[in-house]
């Protein structure tokens, strides 16, 4: 990935997974060098992000989440050791990095739930000790986001059955206990994103941040936003749980979650819904499917359903291989498992999506109807929308409907 060369043109620098996680690595270009490439960093932690080099060419610079796997730093690396200075301040995100070609500095668009993503500028030199990290250039965010900003996420950790930790926040609303037996509700991916996973200090995700917030202020909810094994940066092992398995080790860390949010979040364990996007729509089939009594009912939001309908880039690196001209894919389908529903479901589509088609929800939509499910599955569909939504249903209205259908299927936050 990313190949570049350092100024002196004597190392060729590229990303690499060898040891289980991205991060670069060095080939040496002078003559008669063992061309073998060696890693400039080491440890847990993905670093995939070069932004460029000191014109003396002893020093890298980078992205990436070293000790914290929600945010992301730039870091100054000493080639001749590999040692890393941070530049920025943690929790901060920093996304769209850049470095100027002398290395004395660097901007990017950071912040955290605290502090909305303002882009800021670091020096490439580590901060003395108590200065700043950054200077604030822009304040660019409505002053009006104060008077919806009510509640603050709190991140948590569980271990799985396999003793792998999985991370994940949870909005609790005021006056929670945790002897309380509340509703609640979960919002999960579970697939690859390239750098991009859902529990991240600067995510405002419409659905696992802010409706989640609002499920929980205004209702009393307590709600859950997780990353499963499948996601992206947390090493490749993590990553690479979907292959040949889609959805199972996803739906094994889901029922690992919700006897944790029963044990320790005050939730009632009888009644948690599920609910996912695109890759996440598939997750929640899948679950409401193969685990029919584990969560009380489900929204399900443009989720491929038949992967032989997908991208073949994608699915041959994700889900299993991919050969076009056999149905190798089709053991994937959910269409067979549709008829084991038990529970509520919402099934959520674009019909002028042109990432997973609409077709997909469609043909669940039949196999379900076909099992004698209708008195179970909801449809709710934009004739204009394509895979986030967006024609005439907007993101007020498909959130309006959530909260109808939660209400309805989940009841109020404690039951008297």
């Amino acid at each position: 990935m990313t190949p570049s060369f350092t100024p002196d043109s004597r190392q060729l620098v590229l990303i690499l997974a060898d040891n289980g996680w991205r991060q670069p690595y060095a080939m040496s270009l002078a003559a008669g060098a063992d061309r073998a490439v060696k890693p400039l960093l080491t440890g847990e932690f993905e670093a995939f992000q070069v932004l460029g080099f000191t014109p003396d060419a002893k020093t890298m610079f980078v992205v990436a989440n070293k000790d914290d796997y929600a945010a992301m730093n730039v870091w100054r690396v000493d080639l001749k050791d590999g040692r890393m200075t941070a530049l920025g301040r943690s929790p901060d995100y920093h996304r769209n990095a850049v470095v100027a070609r002398n290395g004395q500095w660097a901007a990017a668009v950071a912040g955290n739930w605290a502090e909305r993503p303002e882009l800021k500028l670091l020096k490439g030199q580590a901060p003395a000790a108590g200065a700043e990290a950054g200077k604030l250039l822009t304040q660019s965010h409505d002053p009006a986001w104060a008077q919806v900003d009510v509640l603050r996420p709190e991140r948590f950790s569980f271990k799985n059955r396999h003793g792998d930790i999985i991370p994940a926040y949870v909005f609790k609303p005021l006056g929670w206990a945790p002897t309380d037996k509340r509703a609640a509700i979960v919002y999960t991916y579970g697939g690859p994103l390239n750098d991009r996973h859902s529990v991240e200090t600067d995510s405002f995700q419409p659905t696992g941040y802010v409706f989640a917030m609002y499920m929980a202020a205004k209702h009393g909810y307590v709600t859950v936003t997780v990353d499963p094994r499948g996601h992206s940066n947390y090493g490749e092992k993590f990553a690479d749980a979907n292959w040949e398995k889609p959805g199972a080790p996803q739906t094994e860390d889901l029922e690992d979650l919700a006897a944790y949010m029963k044990a320790n979040l005050g939730v009632d364990g009888a009644r948690i819904g599920l609910n996912g996007w695109s890759f996440g729509g598939f997750q929640t089939q899948y679950t409401m499917y193969t685990k029919p009594d584990l969560f009380a009912a489900g929204i399900a939001g443009a989720g491929p359903t038949e992967w032989e309908n997908y991208n073949s880039w994608y699915s041959g690196r994700t889900i299993g291989k991919v050969d076009r001209t056999k149905p190798v894919l089709r053991k994937y389908s959910l269409l067979p498992l549709a008829k084991h529903l038990r529970k509520p479901l919402l099934l959520v589509h674009g019909m002028q999506d042109p990432n997973v088609l609409y077709q997909d929800t469609v043909n669940v939509y039949r196999a379900l109807l076909e099992s004698g499910k209708e008195g179970l599955v909801e449809l709710f569909l934009d004739p204009d929308g394509e895979h986030a939504l967006g024609g005439a249903v907007k993101a007020v209205g498909w959130h309006r409907k959530y909260e109808q259908f939660w209400l309805r299927n989940l009841g109020p936050a404690q039951q008297k």
